[in-house]
């Protein structure tokens, strides 16, 4: 564990299914709103997966841009994100010593299907170049330091629906060198059949309209959903980043309590909210016996129930929730909590700072 007593979180941004506005979105969760499901086709088969997808008109404008006409979905949602949280910071596209860490996990499945069905229908001598480099991990982050003039640190890390907090706690460390003034931390992720179908093989998946976290015997699975997340890691900010995991791996399902109770006892912390990573799934289970062990009694906001399960986006919008209730003074203390599917857990603690905290009476 990291403490980050000189660290805090200067901007946000967020892309969903609900919205692009992060106040707006908190309000939309707190509501317990839920976008309509779309469905997508497995393959050539009859198949379909329910699915929470982002509305084309919330990134028309980025579609349209030169830079990104021939790009994914997931480095629309990941520039929007970004820019949004740049722009929040009260950045500059001039501001120097900037940084940028992104999370993802499956990466740009869609552009490596089409880049693949080209090669086997028409020959590799007809396929696609331009499709090529949108199925390299790296590509949207290239694509949001291009857009915002940053020619520093650059880096992207693959992992499961706890990166983005693995990518924050990288973020952390990169100031902690010196080498930076701010770093702009973004996870994303897009949905695509093979995702679903890989995640209904492993039982996770549900075709309900909503996820029932914490369900036990009735939980049904989870409702897959894309978008992304972003946060601005600086030195001040209305927000402190109180101190990060960088994760507790395990490698069965039934060591994720012990695992998740090691990250939870190891922050140190106790908070007023906890803003949860239950999805509907058996990692539910996990989560509810190591807050109920570490952190008895304390509320848990489940934000996946509207936003759906992002995977690589997960944590980091999670995270962008808790700032926005910490902004608006609903708490003065938040805690996250995550399990991924490949095995890591990890979390973080949030507190408003002393500068943003409401004067006593006179």
């Amino acid at each position: 564990m990291l403490p980050m007593s000189d660290l805090s979180i200067s901007g946000i941004g967020l892309v969903s299914p609900l919205g692009t506005d992060v106040a707006d979105t908190w309000r939309r969760v707190q509501a317990g709103e839920r976008p309509p499901t779309s469905q997508l086709r497995y393959g050539t088969s009859t198949r379909t997966f329910s699915v929470h997808t982002v509305p084309r008109e919330f990134i028309r404008a980025y579609e349209r841009h030169p830079r990104l006409r021939r790009s994914s979905e997931i480095s629309h949602f990941a520039t929007i994100a970004g820019m949004n949280a740049h722009q929040d910071a009260g950045l500059s596209e001039k501001t120097e010593n900037v940084g940028v860490v992104f999370a993802i996990s499956s990466g740009g499945v869609r552009y490596t299907t089409r880049f693949f069905q080209d090669v086997i229908s028409t020959g590799a001598a007809t396929a696609s170049p331009l499709l090529f480099p949108e199925t390299v991990f790296n590509a949207p982050a290239s694509h949001l330091a291009a857009l915002l003039g940053i020619d520093g640190l650059s880096y992207t890390l693959v992992g499961d629906s706890t990166i983005g907090l693995s990518a924050l706690s990288f973020g952390a460390d990169l100031l902690a060198t010196g080498q930076l003034d701010h770093c702009i931390v973004v996870a994303t992720e897009e949905v695509d059949w093979i995702l679903c179908e890989a995640f209904r093989l492993s039982r996770y998946f549900t075709q309900a309209e909503a996820t029932r976290p914490f369900g036990g015997p009735h939980r049904r699975g989870t409702v897959f959903s894309e978008g992304a997340a972003a946060v601005v890691l600086s030195r001040e900010g209305s927000v402190k980043l109180a101190a990060i995991h960088p994760g507790v791996p395990f490698f069965k399902k039934k060591a994720a309590e012990t695992a998740l109770r090691t990250v939870l006892e190891e922050l140190d912390m106790r908070p007023e909210i906890v803003f949860s990573n239950a999805n509907g799934t058996t990692m539910d289970d996990a989560e509810k016996a190591a807050l109920d062990a570490v952190w008895p009694q304390i509320p848990t906001i489940a934000g996946k129930v509207s936003l759906g399960e992002s995977v690589g986006a997960g944590a980091l919008q999670q995270l962008v929730l808790a700032v926005q209730a910490l902004r608006e003074g609903q708490f003065q203390s938040a805690g996250i909590s995550a399990i991924g599917y490949n095995t890591l857990a990890s979390g973080a603690i949030l507190q408003k700072t002393p500068a943003s905290l409401p004067l006593g009476p006179p």
